[in-house]
């Protein structure tokens, strides 16, 4: 393929391409791959509409293409060797811009923020977790309930009371912030003993929309007096 390219004593001269053909030149063109590659560039070149960033480069190169017309080729090289270069050049680079700015159009039509003027229930930012009150830590008695803070957007929430080892002790759902503990859950409060718990905020579909994590709580064992 290389070879096909070579230069030859009958190829066609540049400054040929933009007239008439000789019969000669026509049946040398019939079979040699460079003269076919360099009418094809010639015509890609001069027939072509330039965009407006290539102007200046494309009017600078077509003066010197006039001006080098009248020069007889130079050590077996043809005028298209010493000026294809630019010209691609030129191309390449309008294209390569083209194509970074198509990204970076599609980049920000995907990655938008989401639009919070719109009067919908799914709409709305949420937040991603919920914020417990109490019991939390040591505690001097058996609470008595959880509480937690309201969450935007929840209907219901879902507590659980564990122990250690996370084995479900109880669970119940509300729809408020906070959830009474049943009598038997209070009688695992004994002291020293710690209890885990948490709670998530759903919103009406049943999906999660925020979680507390898991809390700790025990009842602190009292120190005893020397009377005792």
């Amino acid at each position: 393929m290389k070879d096909d390219l070579q230069r030859t004593a009958g190829c066609i001269p540049l400054e040929r391409f933009d007239g008439e053909f000789t019969p000669a030149e026509h049946a040398h063109l019939a079979v040699c791959a460079r003269c076919q590659t360099e009418q094809a560039l010639w015509h890609e070149f001069t027939e072509s509409v330039p965009s407006a960033d290539e102007g200046a480069a494309v009017q600078w190169i077509a003066a010197e293409v006039r001006r080098r017309r009248t020069d007889a080729p130079a050590s077996g090289k043809s005028v298209w060797d010493r000026w294809r270069l630019p010209i691609w050049s030129f191309r390449w680079a309008a294209a390569a811009a083209a194509i970074v700015l198509a990204a970076a159009i599609g980049y920000l039509a995907w990655d938008r923020e989401p639009d919070i003027s719109r009067n919908r229930e799914d709409a709305i930012y949420r937040t991603t977790r919920v914020e417990t009150l109490k019991p939390q830590g040591d505690l001097e008695e058996a609470p008595r309930e959880l509480t937690w803070v309201a969450v935007p957007g929840a209907a219901r929430y879902e507590a659980r009371v564990l122990e250690v080892d996370r084995t479900l002790v109880w669970s119940a759902a509300s729809t408020t912030p906070q959830a009474t503990l049943p009598a038997a859950v209070i009688a695992r409060s004994v002291p020293g003993r710690s209890l885990l718990w948490e709670v998530d905020a759903l919103d009406r579909s049943g999906t999660v929309i925020a979680r507390s994590g898991t809390q700790r709580f025990r009842v602190r064992v009292k120190a005893r007096t020397g009377r005792e």
